[in-house]
């Protein structure tokens, strides 16, 4: 069985860890059994948390852990979508990770976390790429988020998922981003640009029925879970 190594949850928060849910919903969405583990001491050096122990190999980071689980069980999370949709979708995830996921490591989570750089940097920071970095001013950051969300907004439009009628590997990343920001407390600005978008509420729920309805998510102060 598939051991996926996961950080532990951060003290005082109630959202989750995007790059783990990702993780997590990338291999319910293949239909393989695994074991979660919070990852400590034993840590091997150099593999940052998330990561995953199949057979005695160690893949750690997201996309690679979805590339060995296609490639060693012959699935394909696109399985369906055409070269053209394959490359919008690949475009999505590297708009949510590379830019609105950098954008969410260094934003406010909460007002009492808000003072706290490292507090709010947390794991995310450490899974995101560190290239030229996020605007330094803070509504620079908002609004590049925004953008990214209105973006996300329209290419969604009136599809129950993100490319179209079942979920395809892009919708991982999708809810995970979407589920972290909407369970951030109500009165922070990313978390009220995503209520703004009213078909991320209906999605996120879609999708944490169908691939989490063992845990619970929270939409601001109302459980999303089935």
């Amino acid at each position: 069985m598939i051991k996926l190594h996961a950080p532990a949850p951060t003290p005082g928060l109630a959202e989750p860890d995007p790059v783990l849910l990702k993780v997590e919903v990338q291999l319910r969405m293949a239909g393989l059994a695994y074991e979660r583990l919070v990852g400590g001491p034993d840590t091997p050096p150099g593999h940052r948390l998330p990561f995953i122990e199949d057979d005695g190999e160690i893949v750690a980071g997201s996309t690679l852990i979805r590339d060995h689980v296609e490639r060693t069980y012959g699935i394909d999370l696109d399985k369906g979508l055409s070269v053209r949709e394959r490359a919008n979708a690949w475009s999505i995830e590297r708009m949510l990770e590379d830019h609105l996921g950098r954008l969410m490591a260094y934003a406010p989570r909460s007002p009492d976390i808000n003072a706290n750089t490292k507090g709010v940097r947390g794991p995310l920071a450490a899974n995101m790429p560190t290239h030229d970095a996020a605007p330094q001013d803070g509504a620079e950051r908002l609004e590049q988020a925004g953008r990214s969300l209105s973006a996300l907004s329209v290419l969604l439009g009136d599809h129950p998922f993100m490319m179209g009628f079942y979920p395809t590997g892009v919708d991982a990343i999708t809810f995970a981003m979407l589920a972290c920001l909407s369970a951030r407390p109500s009165d922070t600005p990313l978390h009220q640009m995503v209520e703004a978008h009213g078909a991320f509420g209906p999605y996120v729920r879609r999708m944490a029925a169908r691939f989490c309805s063992d845990s619970v998510w929270w939409w601001g102060e109302r459980s999303i879970a089935a």
